[in-house]
């Protein structure tokens, strides 16, 4: 008997190429189709609406960087080194799937799919281990006694601007310690401004 041949990783890549390119109304299933080099009834088998298409792209690329900070967060190291590699990795996911991030900004951007439980549960997923991180780090006397929830909003913003804005071919290790070091530090000589409660 043969094995059914999961198509979903290669339905996935080219549409989410397409997608990054084309408004959602321009991008027909034929042409995923016809990239992906599978018959059309193949890519309804697994998603039967294009909109379900559509947010599987933003899905798998979340579900993939959730798994990857996660086996990170609950790896070996210490709280400093587990967050600098976390950073490492999301830059190296963001831009071995950059085609994944530009459908989900244009989404994000229209406030339409994320509105939708299932993507804010992956995005609340990933600020969860960012606070968790800092938790650890508190409990452990590393870090002052602020909000780990926005702590952990900040060092989302910081690493999504690094990334949007910042030197696309600049080392992935470089960008994490900046971040770190600024999420860490801040930029006063003093490591905080003196005037602000711990």
């Amino acid at each position: 008997m043969r094995t059914a041949t999961d198509h979903r990783p290669e339905i996935l890549k080219h549409a989410a190429r397409l997608f990054a390119k084309k408004r959602f109304d321009e991008v027909l299933m034929d042409e995923v189709a016809a990239k992906a080099g599978i018959a059309k009834g193949t890519i309804y088998r697994f998603y039967p609406t294009k909109e379900k298409l559509y947010a599987a792209i933003c899905f798998d690329w979340m579900d993939h960087l959730v798994a990857g900070m996660n086996r990170i967060a609950d790896g070996p190291g210490s709280v400093v080194e587990r967050i600098e590699k976390i950073i490492v990795f999301a830059t190296e996911h963001f831009r071995k799937h950059r085609d994944y991030f530009d459908v989900l900004q244009r989404q994000e951007s229209q406030k339409v799919l994320y509105q939708l439980p299932q993507l804010r549960a992956r995005r609340t997923a990933i600020r969860k281990i960012y606070a968790r991180m800092v938790r650890e780090g508190q409990k452990e006397g590393l870090f002052r006694s602020v909000s780990a929830d926005s702590s952990a909003d900040m060092l989302m913003g910081m690493v999504r601007s690094l990334l949007l804005f910042g030197d696309p071919e600049r080392d992935s290790g470089a960008i994490a310690r900046d971040a770190l070091n600024l999420f860490l530090h801040g930029v006063s000589r003093n490591g905080h401004d003196k005037g602000a409660h711990a």
